[in-house]
């Protein structure tokens, strides 16, 4: 199986963003034994997470306060503002199309 990562569209999921996914059918090795599957992550994708993962660990407020939101969730303690919410999720399904 073949699993298309990124294709030059957004990242994040959308309703009109889809992973590509193929499936092939088992391919014999010399051995006879089938073939494994394969993943291939393209070099954007590969940069983008490294540098995520680079801005989360160099920034020390950013971490204490997802330490904090995660225990508010775990808690149950967590309290959005649905205005806020609502006002986000319109700002990014507007920035898809």
């Amino acid at each position: 199986m073949t699993v298309k990562i990124h294709n030059g569209k957004p990242l994040v999921p959308s309703p009109g963003n889809k992973v590509e996914t193929t499936r092939k059918q088992p391919d014999k090795t010399s051995e006879g034994s089938p073939s494994v599957d394969q993943v291939k992550i393209s070099t954007f994708a590969r940069e983008a997470a490294q540098l995520k993962q680079g801005h989360e660990l160099n920034d020390p407020a950013r971490a204490q306060r997802v330490a904090e939101l995660k225990q508010q969730v775990a808690d149950g303690s967590y309290n959005p503002d649905p205005q806020k919410v609502a006002e986000s999720l319109l700002k990014y399904l507007r920035e898809q199309d």
